[in-house]
């Protein structure tokens, strides 16, 4: 556990869809949402105590105190669930405050409870996520210029989209991934230098990976919304 106490988890399997050419449920998550909860419970590291486990139950908006807490089983319709998709489908669609009383079907009324996020972030937000095409729109405003290597190209602005950041070698264009040596030109055994190549410069918000589909794969923004 390399002296760790507690280990934390997402939830990134529960959002997995089933396969198209599956005979039932071709639409359902393929996990349930507490299945990474349940294969950690019966962890042989928990069992041998080296490791905690820290459970949180799910939060919903109430209503009655415009806060995030776990349901209160004796009033569940005063209870809101505010899921990631959820949100960003409120996003998608420049979802305003809502009105007094609050509505249940947030997505039906177009609406945000108070509370739910400060209205400058919910603009950054929302300026993500309705436009899916166009483009990226970083989280937050960079204070200082992106570094980059001695042998490497920036084509286009960064920040956008169209950005690539290209590694050239002897005055050719090469791939990080299979042409850059595992030492540098020149290396001291004793230093133990090895050669290594950083997605996300220092100081930077942007989304940035190689990417794998383009010749010589370089370095751009990625573009799934989804998080992946």
């Amino acid at each position: 556990n390399a002296g760790a106490s507690f280990f934390v988890v997402g939830r990134d399997a529960a959002g997995m869809k089933g396969s198209m050419e599956a005979v039932t449920h071709t639409d359902d998550d393929i996990y349930n949402a507490n299945h990474a909860r349940y294969v950690l419970q019966m962890s042989p590291v928990l069992e041998d105590k080296e490791m905690a486990l820290v459970s949180f139950d799910k939060f919903y908006y109430d209503k009655t105190d415009h806060e995030m807490k776990a349901m209160d089983e004796s009033r569940p319709d005063d209870f809101i669930s505010i899921s990631g998709s959820k949100m960003r489908a409120l996003a998608a669609q420049h979802a305003t405050p809502c009105p007094d009383p609050i509505p249940s079907d947030l997505l039906a009324a177009n609406c945000i409870p108070p509370k739910f996020m400060v209205q400058t972030g919910w603009d950054i937000v929302c300026d993500y996520y309705s436009d899916p095409e166009g483009h990226y729109l970083p989280w937050s405003k960079a204070i200082v210029d992106p570094l980059m290597a001695e042998n490497t190209m920036a084509i286009g602005q960064f920040g956008e989209l169209s950005f690539e950041l290209t590694f050239t070698e002897s005055g050719r264009t090469v791939s990080p991934w299979h042409d850059i040596s595992l030492r540098p030109s020149g290396y001291s055994v004793a230093a133990e230098e090895f050669n290594f190549v950083v997605e996300i410069p220092m100081f930077q918000t942007a989304k940035m990976e190689v990417n794998k589909e383009l010749t010589y794969n370089p370095i751009t923004q990625d573009k799934n919304k989804d998080g992946s």
